[in-house]
């Protein structure tokens, strides 16, 4: 009897040390295999959705604030681009108006040629690319924002008056300027029209939305600076990049150090108004300017 009591003892101690057991690996094991099964999933959707919600957040620091009364949050912190698709359709019309009437023009905007031949290395699409990419990249940028797909019209033809008005400060900063480049080579008046409108929407495209929101990815989110330091950062070398990309090697124009300054605190001055009001407000600025400095100087040769 005391020979089955110890039997019966042992096996009960036994059961009870296995469960403990099971429920000691059982929650260690199952996050290890879900952890594996996760891992070996594609992740190429959400890395995407990821990147333009970064972007988007990135791109618009404080303008939508001030441009919409909707307090409720949207996933991009609402920054001033929390109205991209007025911006696109501010902007189609520029868009528009440089790709059918700069084509025949002797010299077309670095900008726009540089994005062109990268998507040309993906075939014949390369040619509309450019154009495509400020649309695609504005329509991702809503679609991120959170914002409702609604053009408010009234203010589109507000956008082109506060361009205009935006454009004045550059022409007071000296004469230095776009017709001094790329327009005196366009054959008329309005192949310079052109060239100056694409400069404006390409230009700012490349130095203004992605660089600087470039910069400010890899700064804040990767590098973990705070996002002031990164700002400036990003503004200052976007600026010379913009000033810089005029000149030889890569632009046209022989270097000199009174337009490279000139376009370095026009850069600084663009760069601003794209952290505060957005890139349609810098992108139209920068097209105004050129339009009116152009329209200037076939007033003071027609005088002359």
């Amino acid at each position: 009897a005391a020979f089955d009591r110890l039997v019966s003892r042992s096996h009960i101690l036994l059961q009870q040390a296995a469960s403990r057991s099971i429920a000691d690996t059982a929650p260690n094991h199952r996050p290890k295999h879900t952890a594996r099964r996760c891992d070996s999933q594609p992740a190429l959707i959400p890395c995407i959705r990821e990147t333009v919600l970064r972007f988007a957040r990135h791109s618009a620091t404080c303008a939508s604030m001030a441009a919409t009364p909707n307090k409720k949050k949207s996933p991009t912190g609402r920054g001033l681009l929390a109205r991209p698709l007025e911006a696109l359709v501010f902007l189609l019309p520029l868009i528009a108006f440089y790709g059918l009437f700069a084509r025949s023009a002797n010299q077309q905007v670095i900008a726009f040629h540089v994005v062109r031949v990268f998507f040309e290395l993906f075939g014949e699409f390369g040619r509309w690319a450019p154009g495509i990419a400020v649309v695609v990249v504005l329509i991702a940028t809503h679609a991120a924002s959170g914002e409702k797909w609604r053009v408010r019209w009234s203010r589109i033809p507000l956008m082109y008056v506060e361009a205009a008005l935006l454009a004045l400060p550059l022409l007071l900063l000296g004469r230095t300027s776009f017709v001094g480049g790329a327009s005196s080579v366009a054959q008329d008046t309005i192949h310079a029209i052109a060239l100056g409108v694409g400069a404006g929407v390409y230009e700012e495209f490349v130095f203004r939305l992605v660089l600087i929101t470039v910069l400010m990815m890899v700064g804040v989110d990767l590098l973990k600076h705070t996002k002031g330091r990164v700002a400036v950062f990003a503004i200052i070398v976007s600026s010379l990049a913009f000033a810089g990309h005029h000149h030889q090697p890569i632009g046209a124009e022989p270097f000199e150090w009174t337009a490279f300054a000139f376009r370095s605190i026009a850069g600084v001055y663009l760069a601003g108004v794209f952290w505060v009001r957005g890139y349609a407000s810098a992108a139209g600025a920068h097209a105004a300017y050129n339009v009116l400095l152009i329209a200037l100087a076939r007033l003071a040769t027609s005088a002359a």
